[in-house]
């Protein structure tokens, strides 16, 4: 059924049998990445683009009351990013990055690509794909690796 996430999520309150309450106590990031390497699972920052444009968004909120150029915004968007992303790759408990994806931007890809080669980590790609009424633009296939990254021997 193409309608069974929303038909899930609709459905997710606490008169239906699936529903579970969200507690205060949400694991941080690197419980998650422990755990998950713990369980042999191979860890992959994904969605790196949506996080670029949530700081974004935060940043100019921020700086509303303090006008800056836009490129400038942009460049501590990216700063942010990597600072981030740079702390939890020194975990080592990362694996790899979603460098092909249609959250990422093209001068964000390229960026992308550059920190997987310089810390040595896999490069993921993924058409984001979940429903094509929420999702209209994003088709599977329209992402692989192939398209993007040139294949190493």
């Amino acid at each position: 059924d193409k309608h069974i996430y929303r038909r899930l999520l609709k459905d997710m309150d606490e008169d239906h049998f699936a529903y579970v309450p969200l507690s205060n106590q949400f694991m941080s990031s690197f419980e998650a990445l422990k755990v998950s390497r713990m369980l042999g699972s191979v860890t992959v920052i994904a969605h790196p683009g949506e996080y670029y444009k949530a700081i974004y968004r935060r940043l100019k909120k921020h700086y509303r009351t303090h006008p800056m150029s836009e490129q400038r915004l942009r460049n501590i968007t990216g700063e942010k990013l990597f600072e981030v992303m740079g702390a939890l790759v020194a975990t080592r408990l990362v694996d790899g990055i979603e460098v092909i994806s249609p959250n990422n931007f093209h001068r964000l890809r390229s960026l992308l690509k550059g920190f997987a080669s310089s810390n040595r980590l896999i490069m993921t790609s993924g058409s984001d794909f979940h429903d094509k009424q929420l999702k209209p633009e994003s088709r599977i296939g329209d992402y692989t690796p192939s398209k993007y990254i040139e294949p190493v021997d």
